[in-house]
């Protein structure tokens, strides 16, 4: 599984044609395969407003991350990583609905935790 995270920084001022608020996101391995080394190449003119990690899976052709909302239709669900495990509930994190990871690829991400959906 490549190990990768979503970033999404806030810029603090205005810096490389960002203007201060202006947010942008990436989405960056955690190893650079040429050197080897971790990185995560974030200036100090950002703030991160969340880091999630990839989760190794697709729905309908998209990256999973942890803090997913994924939908099959009709029911909504939410990904996330605890002590190591990939979870996968009922929203807020309702122990008593939870999902298959085999049946993810054909779910749809719909939006994530920190973004309004």
């Amino acid at each position: 599984m490549e190990v990768k995270f979503e970033i999404k920084l806030i810029a603090k001022e205005a810096i490389n044609g960002y203007k201060v608020g202006e947010t942008v996101i990436f989405i960056n391995p955690i190893f650079d395969k040429n050197i080897g080394l971790a990185f995560f190449p974030i200036d100090i003119n950002f703030d991160i407003f969340y880091k999630r990690q990839y989760i190794g899976l697709q729905a309908s052709d998209e990256d999973v991350f942890d803090g997913d909302i994924l939908s099959d239709g009709e029911d909504e669900y939410q990904v996330w990583i605890d002590e190591g495990k990939i979870l996968i509930g009922g929203r807020n994190k309702e122990w008593d609905e939870f999902i298959s990871i085999h049946n993810i690829s054909k779910m749809k991400v719909i939006g994530n935790i920190y973004e309004a959906i």
